[in-house]
């Protein structure tokens, strides 16, 4: 099981997202106020947070949102996953 470490949005496309204390999932949305959510593939971008964390150790300070993901999450190996895997 992960655990999400956080959760980020962005009011805009092409603007970063900035971290939420919580947020409303929509079935077959995403996250509600979030600029990416909509009725299409990609609805959460979720991101391994140990992959932030080596950008971290390498002495980049990079928030969470950086990298456009809406779940930071730990636990979870994606790459084991098949296409599809919905969580």
């Amino acid at each position: 099981m992960g655990t999400v470490t956080a959760i980020c949005i962005s009011k805009q496309r092409g603007t970063p997202k900035q971290p939420v204390f919580s947020a409303q999932f929509v079935p077959d949305y995403g996250i509600q106020g979030d600029a990416h959510a909509g009725n299409w593939h990609r609805q959460v971008s979720l991101l391994q947070q140990e992959k932030i964390d080596a950008f971290r150790e390498r002495g980049v300070a990079v928030a969470a949102g950086a990298f456009g993901e809406n779940l930071a999450v730990t636990g979870i190996d994606f790459r084991a996953l098949p296409v599809g895997t919905q969580l």
